[in-house]
C-alpha cells in the first residue's frame, strides 16, 4: 500500500475548506460538519483519548460520555494521520479520529465502516471518501488506528502493565466500533446493521476481529474482506517475535526502559520503527491462535461475508522491484529463494503450461496465487461450511492511467473504483465503462450492507460453497461474469507444495 501511495503522490490535490453548516451534539460536545448535495460530512471526530505521554504503547482509553470541548468542534477538515512515513497529510500521535458521511435526514440507515490498509505501517481513513457509497442510503464511517510501533509494539515489559500487548492498533479499531455502536444513531445510522469492510491490512484486521475473544459479537453484523494478504502467515507471529523488535527499537532509541521510550519524541520513534516489522501478534488476549486455526475450530463470529482479491495482486511490489522485467533464469532463481529448491520445479512446470507474455507475468501469477488468491479462497471456503451467504470475487481490471501494463489489476486496484472520489485518486475521471463498474460495485456493497446479499444492475453474484466454487469476476461491462472452479487446480497445487 505504501508503494501505491508513493506512485500516486504526485496527483494529490487537497482543498477541504468548508464552513460548518451541519451541527450535531454527541456526548463529548457539538461537532460542526458540512453538506454537499444531500450528503452530510463530518471529519476528525475523536473516538478515544489521545494515546500520548503515559498512554503511549497502551490499549486505547475510552472517551468519557461528558463534554470534552467548548463550543462547536470543527468537523469540516481532516484530522492528522497516525505516524508513518511518506504521508500525504500531517501526522500526529493524536490521531484516533473517524469520519462520517450520512444522507440528509437519515434515520436508522445501515452503517458501513471502512478499515484502511497499508501493511499496518501507513494509510488512514482520510484517504477514503464515503460520499459516493453514502448516496446508496447508507451511513459510511472511515477510521484511523495506530500504525507501526505505536500500534503494534509487543513486549514482556508491556505485559507487566496489561495482559494484552502488540495489538494496540486492533484495539483502536475495536474502540472505534464501540463508539459507532453507541453514537451512530445521532448521524442517522442503525447500530444493529453494521457492515465492516476493509482492504489489505484492514481486511486482515477484520479477520482478526472475527476470531478475537475481545471483540463482541454485536459490533458488526456483516463483513467484506478485500485482499487480505497471507492470512495464515501474517497472524502467526508471537510475543517472542515482538520482543525482539521491541529490544531492537529500544536500543535504537538509546533507552533502557519503557519510561524512556514514552519520553522520546514521536518523530524519533517513527524514524526508527520502519526498520522492524511491527504487525499483529498472538498475544493470548486479542489473538489466542492463528486465524485459520480459530475458524477451523468454529471459534469465530458467523455472519454473511464477501471475500475477494484482485487478479494480479503482487505486481504492486514485483514490477517496481524488478524494473518491470526479469529473465527466465532470474525467475527460477527468485522462485528457488522464495519456495525452496525441493518444490520450485513442480511450481515452475505447473505455471509453464500457461502462455505468459513475460517471465515477470508468471512471477506475478505465482506470488499472487500463493500469497492472496488461495489463502482468501480457503478462508471463504472455511466460512461457507457454516454460512450459506458466503460470496467470493476477483477484481480483474487495472486503470491504465494509474498503472502500466506490468501491474494490470494489482493490489488495491479496486479502490479507485470503490472510492471514485478518494483523496489520492480524485483527479482521475472514470470512463463510462469504469463508471458502470464503479456503480455496480458500490451497489453490490450497499445491498450487501442492507440485506446480506450483494446485488446490482449488471454484476451478478452466486453464493459460494465447496461444491459450486462460484466467484464473481468484477470488471467492465461485457467482461464481468460468475465463474466456477477458476482457482481449483492452482490452489490444489499450493495446498500440496505450501500447506499452512
Amino acid at each position: 500500500m505504501k508503494t501505491l501511495i508513493l506512485i500516486l503522490s504526485t496527483i494529490v490535490s487537497i482543498s477541504l475548506c468548508q464552513s460548518p453548516d451541519q451541527v450535531i451534539r454527541i456526548p463529548q460536545g457539538y461537532v460542526g460538519g458540512f453538506l454537499v448535495g444531500k450528503i452530510r460530512t463530518f471529519y476528525n471526530i475523536p473516538f478515544a483519548k489521545p494515546p500520548v505521554g503515559s498512554l503511549r504503547f497502551r490499549k486505547p482509553a475510552p472517551l468519557p460520555d461528558a463534554p470534552q470541548w467548548q463550543g462547536i468542534r470543527d468537523a469540516t477538515t481532516y484530522g492528522p494521520l497516525c505516524h508513518q512515513d511518506d504521508a500525504l497529510l500531517p501526522v500526529s500521535e493524536d490521531c484516533l479520529q473517524l469520519n462520517i458521511w450520512s444522507p440528509l435526514n437519515a434515520t436508522n440507515l445501515p452503517v458501513m465502516v471502512f478499515v484502511h490498509g497499508g501493511a499496518f505501517t501507513s494509510g488512514g481513513g482520510q484517504y477514503y471518501s464515503g460520499r459516493q457509497q453514502s448516496q446508496r442510503d447508507v451511513v459510511v464511517v472511515s477510521i484511523n488506528y495506530r500504525l507501526g510501533a505505536f500500534g503494534f509494539i509487543g513486549a514482556y515489559d508491556l505485559i507487566k502493565e496489561d495482559p494484552s500487548t502488540g495489538n494496540y492498533g486492533i484495539l483502536d479499531q475495536l474502540e472505534a466500533f464501540k463508539w459507532i455502536n453507541k453514537n451512530i444513531h445521532l448521524f442517522g445510522g442503525d447500530a444493529s446493521q453494521v457492515t465492516a469492510y476493509g482492504e489489505s491490512a484492514g481486511a486482515i484486521s477484520l479477520a482478526i476481529h472475527l476470531v478475537s475473544p475481545v471483540t463482541p459479537k454485536n459490533l458488526f453484523h456483516r463483513v467484506i474482506i478485500q485482499s487480505a494478504g497471507s492470512l495464515y502467515k501474517t497472524t502467526n507471529a508471537t510475543i517472542p517475535n515482538a520482543e525482539l523488535n521491541y529490544q531492537l527499537l529500544k536500543s535504537n532509541l538509546n533507552c533502557t526502559d519503557l519510561s524512556c521510550m514514552r519520553n522520546r519524541t514521536a518523530a524519533d520513534i517513527n524514524f526508527h520503527q520502519s526498520k522492524y516489522p511491527f504487525i499483529p501478534i498472538i498475544d493470548n488476549v486479542v489473538l489466542t491462535k492463528g486465524i485459520f486455526t480459530s475458524v477451523r475450530k468454529g471459534e469465530y463470529k458467523n455472519m454473511n461475508i464477501i471475500v475477494g482479491t484482485t487478479s494480479n495482486e503482487m505486481s504492486l511490489w514485483t514490477c517496481p522491484k524488478y524494473d518491470y522485467k526479469i529473465s527466465e533464469s532470474m525467475l527460477v532463481q527468485i522462485l528457488t529463494e522464495t519456495f525452496g529448491e525441493y518444490v520450485v520445479q513442480e511450481i515452475y512446470k505447473f505455471y509453464k503450461r500457461v502462455d505468459f507474455e513475460e517471465p515477470i507475468d508468471m512471477l506475478n501469477a505465482i506470488l499472487s496465487d500463493s500469497v492472496l488468491h488461495c489463502p482468501s479462497r480457503y478462508f471463504g471456503r472455511l466460512f461457507s461450511s457454516n454460512q450459506e451467504f458466503t460470496y467470493q470475487y476477483t477484481f480483474d481490471y487495472g486503470i491504465k492511467y494509474l498503472f502500466n501494463s506490468c501491474f494490470k489489476a494489482t493490489h488495491a486496484s479496486e479502490l479507485p473504483i470503490l472510492f471514485p472520489d478518494q483523496l489520492v485518486f480524485r483527479q482521475y475521471n472514470l470512463t463510462k465503462a469504469e463508471e458502470t463498474m464503479s456503480n455496480d460495485m458500490l451497489d453490490s456493497w450497499a445491498t450487501f450492507a442492507k440485506t446480506g446479499i450483494p446485488t446490482s444492475t449488471s454484476l451478478k453474484w452466486e453464493k459460494y460453497n465447496a461444491e459450486t466454487d462460484y466467484e464473481t469476476k468484477i470488471s467492465v461491462p461485457g467482461e464481468a461474469e460468475v465463474r466456477s472452479g477458476y482457482y481449483k487446480n492452482v490452489c490444489s497445487l499450493w495446498d500440496r507444495v505450501e500447506p499452512e
